[in-house]
């Protein structure tokens, strides 16, 4: 028996063949995330010949995906398509299940799940909760998406400033001085065009992408960066301390997972500083593969009780 996990953001998908009851993936697939903000009940081209080569190889009998978006019908649609008599299991991260299924593995009591976004799910006994995860512009505090915007606005400042430019900002912007004084004002607003055209910024992973950078410039050392990570971390508090008053815990444990913990020795000082502030005993788990562990647990249970 052959069961698929797949655990799809907005930045990257991975997915993971496994021949029950190991837990040692067969083959391992990445690519690009297909968790959209929106829904559009369309077949996703590019997973349904990913699924389509896997079908070559392997004989499905459960599917389990954590999906990080809201394009739950557009996933079924394409899953369906290559696998019609395979069992499956599709929830949005949103929904908690694969934070959960982490959370009691672990005995946490709060699971946060950063990636390009940020959000935290909470329990205690069989009350739960939801915090942070509004989304771009309006939230995702500490996220990917925050971090990249947040290194955004400190470039563009810096530019109109007249100090040094950091490192990050250097990186950011392709210049390496602030944008100076000039009796042909057509001068700057030509670099200001040029500065702009070369920042991507249309899209929530266009600007998370942009935490890739921060990441290499706090590596270097470069204040500036080794700053944002620190509000970073600070945000990142944030959500574990409104869950855990909201459930009304005196004592916490939190897992940290997702694609953000790569970074966690740059943010983990400040965000375990601020929990600890309000929660002295608290504990922490990291794994940066957290929600897909969540899911793989979750599927497993459910195999275990047929």
């Amino acid at each position: 028996m052959h069961y698929l996990i797949i655990d799809s953001g907005g930045s990257k998908t991975e997915l993971a063949i496994f021949s029950y009851p190991s837990e040692i993936p067969l083959k391992t697939i990445r690519s690009a995330g297909f968790g959209l903000p929106s829904d559009s009940g369309e077949i996703i081209e590019e997973l349904y010949n990913i699924l389509c080569e896997i079908k070559k190889d392997f004989a499905l009998s459960h599917i389990a995906v954590n999906l990080g978006g809201k394009n739950t019908e557009s996933f079924s649609l394409t899953l369906k398509a290559v696998f019609p008599d395979v069992k499956i299991y599709i929830f949005r991260e949103s929904d908690g299940t694969a934070a959960l299924s982490l959370a009691e593995k672990h005995g946490c009591d709060i699971v946060l799940l950063l990636g390009t976004g940020s959000i935290a799910i909470g329990k205690n006994g069989n009350e739960k909760i939801v915090t942070g995860g509004w989304g771009m512009n309006i939230g995702d505090g500490g996220s990917g998406y925050d971090i990249g915007l947040s290194a955004i606005r400190h470039t563009l400042y810096s530019l109109d400033d007249t100090k040094e430019l950091s490192l990050l900002a250097k990186e950011t912007a392709h210049l390496s001085e602030p944008i100076e004084k000039c009796a042909d004002i057509g001068k700057i607003r030509d670099i200001r065009d040029s500065v702009r055209s070369g920042i991507s910024y249309a899209t929530r992973s266009e600007i998370a992408a942009y935490s890739k950078i921060v990441f290499k410039m706090c590596e270097k050392g470069d204040a500036a960066a080794l700053k944002i990570m620190c509000e970073a971390g600070e945000k990142i508090a944030d959500l574990a301390i409104l869950s855990a008053r909201k459930l009304g815990l005196e004592k916490i444990s939190v897992a940290g997972c997702g694609g953000l913990i790569n970074a966690l020795p740059y943010f983990k000082d400040s965000f375990e500083k601020k929990v600890k502030a309000f929660f002295p005993d608290a504990s922490f788990y990291y794994n940066p593969s957290g929600v897909f562990e969540g899911t793989k647990e979750f599927l497993l249970n459910e195999i275990k009780g047929e």
